[in-house]
């Protein structure tokens, strides 16, 4: 999958950011070292000073500014020992609005053999001027199926007092990790299903509500993915609470 990607991005040494569209969280570990293993020679991974990525800080809900301009200073140094710099940035959808603009100067005037590569589950969770100024890849969607009866249950929880949308929730996943985490797969790949069918119709203001819900649902999956220690109980029980 890697080798098509890479064959629809320009080879001049100014190459515009690459926008993975459609990355899952769970994918997203693989995807990025594919993407090292491509750009540069055998044991070379994340955290190597020509390897910059990123990331959310686990006691924060987005990816704040400051930490933005970090990353750019450094993507902007001279390349350590590697013939190119490689920045990735595996959650863009997380990039606050000042982080996304933060970063449009990098985007508009690409620095020679400095490579950016973006990752996001939709890309309307980033502003238009990111889109614009990156080269868009749509990778397959994943083969998830929605859940109708899950779907049923969830709507009818959103619908319920809190009480009892705990005590029914809870009764539904047993507190159990692995089920807890198949449901905010569902509901990502509900929203996603309901976000497509909103844009063809052009509904902007459904839309709008729905890629808020669907910014809510990817945060907390990314918790439960990649916080160390994370309770996937009290996160499901946390995301439910406001549910309605």
């Amino acid at each position: 999958m890697l080798s098509k990607i890479l064959k629809h991005w320009p080879d001049e040494p100014e190459r515009p950011p690459l926008l993975l569209n459609g990355l899952r969280v769970d994918d997203s570990e693989k995807i990025m070292a594919e993407i090292i293993r491509a750009f540069f020679k055998k044991g070379v991974a994340a955290g190597h000073p020509d390897v910059l990525v990123l990331e959310k800080d686990p006691k924060k809900s987005n990816i704040d500014v400051d930490r933005t301009r970090e990353f750019i200073g450094q993507l902007a140094l001279s390349h350590f020992e590697l013939p190119q710099k490689l920045g990735i940035i595996p959650a863009a959808h997380l990039l606050n609005p000042a982080s996304q603009n933060a970063l449009l100067k990098t985007l508009e005037e690409p620095l020679p053999n400095r490579y950016l590569i973006l990752g996001t589950p939709a890309k309307n969770l980033l502003l238009p001027t990111i889109l614009s100024r990156s080269t868009v890849i749509n990778l397959p969607k994943p083969a998830l199926q929605i859940d109708r009866n899950l779907s049923e249950q969830y709507r009818q929880w959103q619908k319920s007092k809190i009480p009892q949308r705990l005590k029914e929730s809870g009764q539904w996943s047993e507190g159990r990790p692995e089920k807890i985490k198949y449901f905010f797969d569902f509901v990502v790949a509900d929203l996603h299903e309901e976000l497509a069918d909103n844009l063809n119709q052009k509904n902007i203001k459904k839309v709008r509500v729905i890629t808020g819900q669907l910014t809510r649902a990817l945060s907390y999956a990314e918790q439960l993915q990649r916080t160390s220690g994370a309770n996937p109980k009290l996160l499901f029980e946390s995301f439910l609470l406001n549910a309605g």
